[in-house]
């Protein structure tokens, strides 16, 4: 079940907001917050899905809050919709440099948020789904690697029994003409 954290410190904003939020399907959790520092807390304990936070807030603002998300590895893909009433594109650049995914004027439009808020949450499942499997993939990897490396071994061992009963001198040497192989009968002739 995705989790949706909202942060505004206007609560009639956290409730619009909120219900637009749980409007995206039955199985969001939305979780809310009047502060930055409050919802900080809470992103870091608990990495949501999804982040809506308000650009323009007293203490840690939107701005702030995003680069502190950006700064964790448990939150730095979490997508984040900023959301402000001013139109100035200064607000909008400064909330995309920090990292923001996207970008709402107030007042939100209902479909356009579920739309956004759903695109990015698809996105962080498909994320999630992409970096299970890379890691699946590499636990498969490292049994391949340990698996053909246990085989050529046996294989070697076999070839050496294979050459020790040879009765001709046999011998293998590299470039610098170290020898690689030979067999246990090499002081017969000599």
């Amino acid at each position: 079940m995705p989790v949706v954290v909202i942060v505004d410190d206007q609560t009639i904003n956290l409730k619009i907001l909120s219900r637009f939020a749980r409007a995206i399907g039955p199985e969001v959790v939305v979780r809310t917050f009047a502060s930055g520092e409050q919802a900080l807390e809470d992103i870091f304990a608990s990495p949501p899905d999804l982040i809506v936070t308000d650009y323009v807030m007293p203490g840690l603002n939107g701005e702030g809050l995003i680069r502190l998300c950006r700064e964790r590895d448990s939150t730095r893909e979490v997508p984040i919709i900023v959301v402000t009433a001013y139109e100035d594109r200064d607000f909008r650049y400064r909330a995309l440099d920090a990292g923001a995914s996207d970008f709402l004027v107030s007042p939100v439009d209902n479909r356009e948020f579920r739309t956004r808020a759903r695109n990015l949450l698809a996105l962080r499942q498909h994320q999630r789904a992409l970096r299970f499997r890379a890691v699946s993939l590499e636990h498969e990897l490292e049994i391949a690697a340990r698996d053909y490396s246990a085989e050529i071994g046996r294989r070697e061992q076999q070839l050496r029994r294979v050459i020790d009963t040879v009765p001709a001198l046999i011998r293998a040497v590299d470039a610098q003409g170290r020898i690689l192989v030979l067999n246990s009968r090499h002081d017969e002739f000599f």
